[in-house]
């Protein structure tokens, strides 16, 4: 937390959600190159057999919520997209990183910034890339930088923002939603929204295009949402195949990340048994066979690490098909 005075605005000013990664390992911006048949993924202009440069070329993400390898979830761009079009729905990748973890960033990226991210499926075409990420770049998609306090939220922009039409809009909506401007200078601005007023005042900000990130780049997951709006940011998504309805939260509103219920309809019904208990027969044999390894291994007098690792893994296996199981008789009628 950043007391407000100058220091917040300075802290607002100079945390840019789209610096890039410095020490992105040079061989995984090529295999993504090689992936798309070195070709950009938005305007499908060829890389020309070019040095693909980590630094320059960012990365896209694919389909929300997985998953989380980048060779299978995100595209790679070429700097002019980046900059035109796309500059507003890169992977925030900040802050000296390194290559072994870029993974596991990309993964609390995935989690904790659902807003950020491209609907899609698994084995979509170049073409499905280029047409959502077209649409999104046509909607504001100003950043704001949030930092909570016991009282309340602080919500700012820099004021070097080149989306000022889509700041305009997101600063109405924000006094809409109750939000007291306290601080402003020559770079940035910065909105208070008290504690009742936080949860609803980011939701609608988020669901007009706005970008949510941390005052602080390098904060853990845990400390990066505020405590008064932690227990909605958490979203559960589906394969965007599947028939799903949004539940509604019991005397409130249904926010973007509320759980979602699985279809009543006869055919979703009908796939959704059929896949459970294909998962049922396979759990079943693979805790069969993780049994016999154990008692194998028992009667042969291995060591108690290895009996240890079968046992656990024995366990795993039952646990899983208790429940598979569980599942399958929840969805009979």
């Amino acid at each position: 937390m950043i007391e407000p005075n100058d220091a917040l605005l300075d802290a607002i000013a100079t945390r840019d959600a789209y610096q890039r990664n410095p020490d992105r390992a040079p061989w995984q911006a090529v295999h993504l190159a090689a992936a798309q048949s070195n070709r950009c993924a938005l305007c499908g202009a060829p890389f020309d057999d070019r040095v693909v440069r980590p630094i320059a070329d960012p990365v896209i993400p694919g389909e929300v919520g997985g998953p989380l390898h980048l060779a299978d979830n995100f595209a790679l761009l070429c700097s002019p997209c980046a900059q035109k079009r796309a500059h507003r729905d890169l992977l925030d990748l900040d802050g000296p990183v390194p290559a072994a973890l870029l993974e596991r960033r990309a993964a609390l990226w995935l989690q904790y910034i659902p807003h950020h991210l491209t609907r899609l499926g698994r084995g979509r075409s170049q073409e499905s890339y280029r047409v959502v990420l077209r649409d999104r770049a046509s909607h504001a998609r100003c950043p704001w930088v949030v930092d909570s306090t016991p009282e309340g939220v602080w919500i700012g922009h820099s004021l070097r923002s080149p989306d000022g039409p889509g700041r305009a809009a997101h600063v109405r909506l924000l006094a809409e939603h109750g939000a007291i401007r306290h601080l402003a200078n020559d770079r940035a601005r910065a909105f208070f929204l008290p504690s009742e007023l936080a949860l609803d005042g980011l939701w609608a900000l988020i669901e007009a295009g706005g970008l949510i990130v941390s005052i602080d780049p390098h904060a853990a997951p845990s400390a990066r949402d505020c405590p008064t709006w932690r227990h909605a940011w958490p979203v559960h998504l589906v394969s965007v195949i599947a028939h799903v309805r949004r539940c509604q939260e019991p005397g409130g509103t249904p926010y973007p990340s509320t759980p979602r219920a699985e279809s009543d309809k006869p055919s979703a019904r009908l796939h959704r048994t059929a896949d459970r208990r294909a998962a049922v027969q396979r759990w079943r044999a693979e805790a069969e066979a993780a049994r016999q390894r154990l008692t194998e291994a028992r009667s042969k007098g291995a060591p108690a690490l290895i009996v240890d690792a079968l046992q656990k893994d024995w366990m795993r296996c039952v646990q899983r098909r208790t429940n598979a199981l569980a599942g399958l008789d929840a969805d009979r009628p």
